[in-house]
């Protein structure tokens, strides 16, 4: 199943989803610093919906066409 099909992505789904790595993706959430996860049980997952939102909250500035 293609990551983008699902609603809810793993840590390893969600880096790949930003563009950055696993590693990164653990890093930023241990520091409070990354988009905002769901634990279910042990499992650590990302609304997509969510991650849109963080991605965007980082913008710098106008995107060149």
């Amino acid at each position: 199943m293609n990551p983008v099909d699902k609603r809810y992505l793993n840590c390893r789904e969600a880096a790949t989803f930003l563009n950055m790595s696993k590693k990164w993706s653990d890093k930023e959430r241990a520091a409070g610093r990354g988009p905002r996860a769901l634990r279910f049980g042990h499992a650590v997952r990302y609304d997509i919906e969510e991650l849109v939102r963080f991605a965007e909250s980082r913008a710098e500035g106008p995107i060149a066409a």
